[in-house]
This record gives structure tokens, sequence and C-alpha cells, in this order.
């Protein structure tokens, strides 16, 4: 057979067709050419080292913030706030004082999890939303490439956050922060320090 004629009946495609690119060059992809990286996606979703990214930072990060939140301040003052807004009574309080007691020793061991298991969840589910807003607009997508996507890009967008916070903890006094809010980089915060105020507590959840 004529080598020739073999290869020229390759498909051109085939040969020009890039290769998939690894992790870290996704991850520096997200930032600088999302358009290109996210093309990539849609044929090599390769989602399990970056959804084991994902869940390792959350954790990291979980281990962290559980060993720098006051605990005991954070949770004395919900329940300040509940008894000022008449949701619960002294003896109710006390009773969610003892209660938090209890599972204080628990608690850096339950964040870390509790995020990391949040963190895969809303992968998939922004992932399944967005393949139902595609079907709903007639797009055809593929359902792995969308969590490929998803997981990429909460996994950029929360190295930043991250950064922010761990430097925010060693610039700013603890019992300063806002732990509903502690990097105040979304809506909500902008809206607060611009002086917006007045905002239902769903918006500002939303908003947040």
């Amino acid at each position: 057979m004529d080598p020739e004629l073999s290869y020229a009946s390759k498909p051109a495609d085939a040969a020009q067709a890039p290769a998939p690119q690894n992790f870290f060059s996704r991850l520096i992809g997200v930032y600088f050419s999302p358009g290109e990286t996210f093309a990539g996606m849609a044929s090599a979703p390769r989602v399990f080292t970056p959804i084991i990214a994902l869940t390792l930072l959350f954790v990291a990060s979980g281990v962290f913030v559980a060993s720098r939140m006051p605990m005991d301040k954070i949770n004395e003052d919900r329940i300040q706030q509940a008894i000022a807004s008449g949701k619960i009574n002294d003896e109710q309080a006390e009773r969610q004082r003892e209660g938090m007691k209890r599972i204080a020793p628990f608690m850096k061991f339950i964040i870390p999890v509790s995020t990391a298991i949040w963190a895969v969840v809303m992968v998939f589910a922004f992932a399944g939303l967005a393949k139902l807003v595609s079907m709903i607009m007639g797009i055809e997508n593929k359902y792995m490439p969308l969590v490929s996507v998803t997981t990429y890009t909460m996994l950029a967008v929360y190295i930043i956050s991250t950064v922010i916070f761990v430097i925010l903890t060693f610039l700013k006094p603890i019992d300063e922060f806002d732990w509903n809010n502690p990097v105040g980089s979304n809506l909500a915060a902008l809206l607060a320090a611009l002086g917006v105020e007045g905002l239902s507590k769903f918006v500002i959840g939303v908003l947040g």
C-alpha cells in the first residue's frame, strides 16, 4: 500500500485536532482565555481532577476557617439577635447555648466536610441548571462538559476569594469580621458600602 495514499486518507481535522489541555493549563485558561478553554472541555471534559482539586480546596479553607472563627462569640451574637427580634425567649436561648457547647468540639470537622460536600453538590446542580436552560433554548449541550466548565469556574473564583480571605484574616481583627459575608466581594457588600439601605433579608441573601 502506498504510504502517501494511506496518509492522505486520514481525516484532515483528526491530524489538526489539538491535544486536550492538562489541569493547570485549563485553570490558567479560565482566567486568560475562557472561550478557548471552555471549548476544549466540550470534546474532553476530564472532570475527575478538577472536582478533586475543588474538594481539597474547600476542605483546606474549611479547616482554616474553623481554626480562626470565634464560634462562641458568633453563636452568642446570633442568639442575642434572635432574642432581640422576639424569635426566642431566654429559656430557649439557654437551651441553644447548651446545644452549641455540645457540638463545639466537632465543628472543626463539620465545617470542612460540609463545605466540601456543598461545593460538589453545587457543581452538579449548576451544571444541571445550565443543561436545563440549554434544552429550553434548543441548544445542544452535553452534561459532563457543563460539569467541567462549572467546576473550573468555581475553582478559579474560589482560589481568588480564598486568597483574599486569608490575607484579610491577618490584616483585620477577627472580632470585626462579618462572618455572613467575610470577604465582602459580592453585590450585597458593594451596595452596603455605597450606602444602599432598607433591602429585605431575602434580597440581601440573593445578592450575597
